[in-house]
Parts: C-alpha cells; sequence; structure tokens
C-alpha cells in the first residue's frame, strides 16, 4: 500500500456514506497525513493518523481511486481569458498553499488567511474558495480555471415573468421626460 500526495481514497464512514479524499500532505514522520473530501463544498483539511488510517484498511473501509474527476475538465479548450483569471488566482494564492503544512492546519491556517486578506485587500472568503479548489482538485495551477461553462443556461431562452420585474438593464433616460428637438 503506497501513499503519495494527490491520491485519491474512497473512504467509507459512518452508514455506508463515502468520502472521496485527496491527500495534500505527508511528512517524512509516517505519523499521519493531511487530507480533504473533494466533493464537501465546504470541506477543510482534515489530519488522518496512521492509526486512523490504518484501521480503517483493516476494517476494508479504504479503496483507491485510479481515475481523477477532475483531470478532464482541465483538458478543456479554453478561452485565453480563462487562463488570464487562473493566472490571477494563482498569484493570489501561491504564498499560501506553498505554506505546507502550516496552511492545513486550523490554528496556524487563520493567521496566515487573515495577513494575506489584510494586505492584498482580498475577500477571506474569496481566500478561502480558491485554497479549497485547488487542494479538492488536484494541486496544479489549472485546477483554478473558472467554472464559467456552469454558468447562465447555454441554449435557454429567459423570458420575463408576467407581472413580475423586466429583465435587464434600466434605461438611463426615461422616455417620458426625454426632449424633443425641433
Amino acid at each position: 500500500m503506497d501513499l503519495d500526495v494527490n491520491a485519491l481514497i474512497d473512504w467509507t464512514v459512518d452508514e455506508g456514506r463515502v468520502q472521496t479524499r485527496r491527500i495534500l500532505w505527508m511528512g517524512s514522520d509516517p505519523a499521519g497525513f493531511w487530507s480533504i473530501d473533494i466533493w464537501d463544498n465546504h470541506a477543510w483539511p482534515t489530519w488522518v493518523s496512521r492509526e486512523q488510517f490504518l484501521a480503517a484498511w483493516q476494517a476494508k473501509n479504504i479503496c483507491f481511486r485510479l481515475v481523477d474527476p477532475f483531470v478532464a475538465r482541465q483538458l478543456i479548450d479554453r478561452p485565453p481569458e480563462h487562463f488570464a483569471h487562473r493566472d490571477k488566482n494563482w498569484q493570489l494564492i501561491e504564498g499560501l498553499v506553498s505554506q505546507e503544512p502550516d496552511i492545513y492546519n486550523p490554528r496556524t491556517r487563520g493567521p496566515l488567511y487573515r495577513d494575506l486578506s489584510e494586505t492584498r485587500h482580498i475577500r477571506l472568503g474569496t481566500l478561502h474558495d480558491l485554497t479549497r479548489r485547488f487542494w479538492q482538485r488536484g494541486m496544479t495551477v489549472s485546477t483554478l480555471l473558472p467554472d464559467w461553462q456552469k454558468s447562465g443556461g447555454p441554449g435557454k431562452t429567459r423570458q420575463a415573468k408576467p407581472g413580475g420585474k423586466k429583465r435587464g438593464r434600466k434605461k438611463t433616460q426615461d422616455p417620458k421626460r426625454r426632449r424633443h428637438q425641433h
């Protein structure tokens, strides 16, 4: 059983529920590793001790996932503005995610986020979302590509609701007050 950083583990937890966890960091000391649930939008890195892992392994509650579900998303052809957005996001979090293992520990992570947020004037939520996406999707720069393909509703026609508000931007001038030029 070889554990590597970025490996995916399907871990059966309470009542048959399965978490897919990505290994984020393993030190030279085999005491355990930091991992994150890749499907939980509110997940944070958690420490898994060697004892926890071995107990789950012996109980057959763990199996290794060979296919990374996020790799295919990174290989899609993208317009240049997506790469510019990715690079901007990477510049924001590069200093944070390089501070391993401190960035995974909740006690040391908070001050790291606050310092960056205050110096760069970035919302904490933005930093949280970007680092979580980076960790959950495979810890490469391309994991920060935007998910704009999920936005809108390609091919769907939007209509105003009867009796509801009109769609679109309001007019800058009121047509009733417009002056006529003669």
